[in-house]
């Protein structure tokens, strides 16, 4: 919402997009009259009544097109002027069980990884990621994947997605810190053990307090999993050993404690239109296909790049930016740490710590398997297969940004 401006924009993300459908471009005081209607239907809010100042949350439940929704409502005052964001997801608990290959794509290799490191008596699983990259969607599959026979348990801040056979506890937090004082997540430190869990999953680790209730529930040898914002796998151990998570790297070293790293990113998928063979290099030129095969050593014939024009499968009315786009398509890597591993964590040898983790690398880039390659590097299996185009592999990192830092590496290592 603009205050200096007579219209304003709603947008939407779309497969990673963010749009602005021009029938959304609203006058401001009819935007500003809509959202203070929709936030008064609202339960469990922060405020009983909608400020274009204050900082907001709340949850507003409807039904579309015949499926329970909840939107989860999060508002902020701007430089020039206010920004509102829900993001939306279906209420009811969902019976499917959801296949980590088919459904979530990733690797059978990968899927096998999370089983093996869910199932395993202790220990934790930490889902690692951006905003937006689907961290709670795979969480989720993960709970619903699980045996019948575990309770299991997930304590978030709020609640969003419902697992079938889970218990579910929210915890809501001031948003203008006057609880600072209190950890709200004492009543859960002091009755879960005495509920008789198999899993517990806490929503998302963000400041200390839902920390130490992770590093209580792992470090007492109960299977836990939870969700953290860092920029890889293997350099979420700094963030849970930073300043404002705290957990002592002697704890995050010991064996067993976290038995698996996920960092995961969701690419636009290019729709069956899109262009391959010599239209393909044609658009992406020489030497960009040339960089490819150098750095990653495989056929480039598979490779297919979106078509702008896209096709009646792909195009949507007003949204010409979603031409040539299908879905989205998990790349994820993994960090299991070994001995060695655990020694660079306890002695914050980030370094030493990545460079360990290349040394892992078995197969090629055109192999399913993520074992000691980076996100990216999972990202460029898709463009070799088709299913990405590789200037949507780029945003994750430019190919020329990551030339660079092999060059860094191997000089360091010289």
């Amino acid at each position: 919402v603009k205050d200096n401006s007579e219209l304003s924009q709603i947008r939407f993300a779309i497969d990673g997009h963010l749009v602005l459908p021009p029938e959304f471009r609203l006058r401001t005081t009819d935007l500003l009259d809509m959202l203070s209607h929709v936030f008064q239907k609202g339960k469990g809010g922060s405020h009983g009544v909608f400020s274009r100042v204050q900082p907001q949350q709340t949850s507003i439940r409807t039904v579309v097109d015949g499926v329970p929704m909840v939107f989860r409502w999060a508002s902020m005052q701007s430089a020039d002027g206010h920004v509102t964001v829900m993001r939306m997801n279906p209420e009811n608990a969902t019976t499917t069980q959801v296949d980590f290959v088919k459904d979530l794509h990733f690797f059978q290799q990968q899927a096998d990884v999370i089983d093996r490191c869910t199932m395993q008596m202790g220990g934790g699983v930490v889902l690692v990621g951006t905003v937006g990259s689907g961290k709670t969607t795979t969480a989720h599959a993960v709970m619903q994947r699980l045996p019948s026979w575990m309770n299991k348990m997930s304590i978030e801040d709020p609640v969003e997605l419902m697992a079938h056979g889970t218990h579910h506890f929210s915890v809501a937090r001031q948003l203008d810190g006057s609880n600072r004082e209190e950890d709200p997540f004492i009543v859960a430190k002091r009755q879960l053990k005495r509920m008789n869990p198999h899993f517990v999953m806490v929503g998302e680790v963000r400041d200390f307090e839902s920390a130490g209730l992770f590093r209580d529930v792992a470090g007492a040898g109960l299977r836990a999993m939870t969700t953290l914002h860092a920029p890889s796998a293997t350099a979420a151990t700094d963030r849970l050993a930073d300043s404002e998570l705290q957990i002592p790297r002697s704890v995050l070293a010991t064996p067993g404690f976290v038995n698996l790293y996920v960092y995961q990113a969701l690419l636009a998928k290019t729709c069956d239109c899109g262009h391959h063979g010599e239209e393909a290099k044609n658009i992406l030129g020489a030497a960009k296909l040339q960089q490819i095969e150098r750095l990653f050593q495989f056929d480039i014939e598979g490779i297919r790049v979106r078509r702008e024009a896209g096709c009646d499968k792909c195009r949507r009315a007003n949204l010409p930016d979603l031409n040539g786009i299908r879905g989205r398509v998990m790349a994820a890597e993994m960090f299991e740490p070994d001995e060695l591993d655990l020694m660079y964590i306890r002695d914050a040898r980030a370094i030493e710590l990545q460079a360990h983790q290349r040394e892992k690398r078995v197969t090629g880039f055109d192999v399913p398997d993520s074992t000691g390659k980076s996100v990216f590097e999972v990202a460029m299996y898709h463009v070799f297969a088709g299913t990405v185009d590789p200037r949507q592999a780029e945003r994750i990192l430019s190919l020329d940004a990551y030339e660079a830092k092999l060059k860094r590496l191997t000089g360091a290592r010289q």
